[in-house]
């Protein structure tokens, strides 16, 4: 009797392969894990920048007062609060020209998450700074010049612009 030599694989090979792909797939379901915590975290920094833009334009036209609070729930978005903080500025450096009167408006947004403990957990915030005119040193009739307040705060289009955007 003669034995027929049939082509194929053997034992080995095939384990080995199932390992090379078991591996692989293992891998693929990592990154697609990592993938989708970067888009739960840019999802989550889109949402703040949004409340944080939206939050300092209702101050800048006047629908909410410009004054500091700490950690205020968003009305219509759930699980975040909001900051505001707002303090003079120093003109220093500047020895010529008038008294510019600025104040350093910042709004913090951040997540709402209870503090537990010996829980990491990702707290994200974002926080938009902008220089406005002091409000309290451009209500006095000297600082006011001929522009002139309305209803307590100085808007106008001559307002500098600086922002920053943190992260964490």
């Amino acid at each position: 009797m003669r034995r027929s030599h049939r082509g194929g694989f053997s034992l080995l090979e095939v384990i080995l392969a199932t390992a090379i792909l078991m591996g692989a797939a293992i891998v693929l379901g990592e990154l697609a894990a990592i993938g989708r915590q970067h888009l739960e975290s840019a999802e989550a920094l889109t949402a703040a920048q949004e409340i944080c833009r939206t939050k300092m334009a209702e101050m800048l036209c006047g629908a909410q007062p410009m004054q500091s609070v700490d950690k205020q729930p968003v009305e219509g978005n759930s699980g975040w609060v909001y900051s505001v903080d707002i303090r003079p500025t120093a003109n220093r450096g500047i020895r010529q020209g008038p008294q510019l009167n600025l104040a350093v408006l910042q709004v913090t947004v951040e997540e709402d998450v209870p503090e537990r403990e010996n829980e990491e957990t990702h707290h994200r915030q974002f926080t938009l700074t902008r220089l406005v005119r002091d409000v309290e040193a451009t209500s006095s009739p000297d600082a006011m010049g001929s522009r002139g307040a309305m209803g307590g705060q100085v808007y106008g289009p001559d307002r500098w612009v600086t922002v920053v955007r943190t992260d964490r």
